[in-house]
């Protein structure tokens, strides 16, 4: 689903949320769900959605929500006015943020298509590539048996080997 970073005005300091919209919030989210979880990069959130958000302000305002979304547009991955961002569904109440940058070739990017550009190939016929023997030196055919190394019953590995 997609949807539009959105400031609350009334927070002091300002928040920075997610609009989701009426139809998105019918479509994606359970009736009256409480809370939603967010993938945040390698970061899971749980947001509550306040009982606003069923009666005609379908938004998502979270502090750490609100930081983390800052954070990219500091870094330049996020426009500094309303961006569009794509929800990923990954379970129930739970989704995954996916930025989505207008300059980027995104599959899952909604908007008008880029203009295609038509390019006419003249075909002069078969092509003939030479054939060249290969060098068995080159491209080993089998390789070397590798040694493996055992533990008696009395070894033991070590704690790092397994990390």
């Amino acid at each position: 689903m997609v949807v539009k970073t959105h400031t609350d005005l009334a927070a002091t300091p300002r928040t920075l949320g997610l609009h989701v919209g009426a139809h998105n919030a019918r479509q994606y989210f359970p009736k009256h769900t409480n809370a939603v979880e967010l993938h945040l990069d390698h970061l899971v959130i749980v947001c509550t959605l306040s009982p606003a958000f069923w009666n005609g302000k379908p938004e998502i305002y979270d502090e750490r929500l609100s930081s983390w979304l800052y954070s990219k547009r500091d870094s330049g991955k996020l426009n500094p006015h309303a961006s569009t961002i794509t929800l990923i569904p990954n379970g129930e109440s739970s989704f995954r943020i996916l930025l989505m940058r207008e300059d980027r070739k995104d599959p899952l990017r909604m908007g008008p298509s880029a203009q295609l550009t038509k390019v006419e190939v003249e075909v002069m016929g078969p092509v003939e590539v030479p054939k060249r023997a290969l060098v068995e030196e080159n491209f080993p055919l089998r390789r070397p048996p590798l040694s493996v190394a055992t533990l008696n019953a009395h070894d033991h590995s070590a704690l790092a080997a397994n990390y």
